[in-house]
């Protein structure tokens, strides 16, 4: 039990806690569509590890027209516009990681439940029918 208390493990989990939560945000990835008329593209942001705001700051009328889509050659400059988003939002995670670990906690449960039973006498009692 003092294992589980000690500086050692605590920093451990701390900094594992930390990769976990680092991972996850870079995991996030911010798209600028690119509206002009009534065609629009899809264009990936590049990562410089710069926040969701700052990346987003990014997508503009400019940035859209500089990149010379095809599908935007004979489109005029007032009919473009540019909008950002993300991908993979918090909600989404947040209910797959639940679902994941309500899952693995009910396989865990039915696994070492047969043994748990065995070993605390909690099971079903079995007559011989002779009350």
């Amino acid at each position: 039990m003092r294992f589980l208390f000690s500086s050692k493990y605590l920093i451990f989990t701390l900094f594992l806690s930390l990769a976990l939560f680092a991972s996850l945000t870079q995991a996030y990835t911010q798209i600028c569509r690119c509206d002009c008329g009534k065609n629009y593209t899809i264009v990936e942001l590049p990562d410089e590890g710069l926040s969701y705001t700052a990346s987003c700051t990014n997508c503009t009328k400019k940035f859209c027209i500089a990149q010379n889509f095809t599908i935007c050659q004979d489109v005029d400059e007032v009919l473009f516009s540019a909008s950002c988003f993300q991908r993979e939002s918090l909600k989404e995670q947040f209910f797959i990681y639940t679902f994941i670990i309500i899952t693995s906690g009910l396989l865990l449960y039915a696994a070492v439940a047969p043994y748990a039973q065995k070993r605390f006498g909690r099971g079903a009692q079995t007559t011989n029918g002779n009350n």
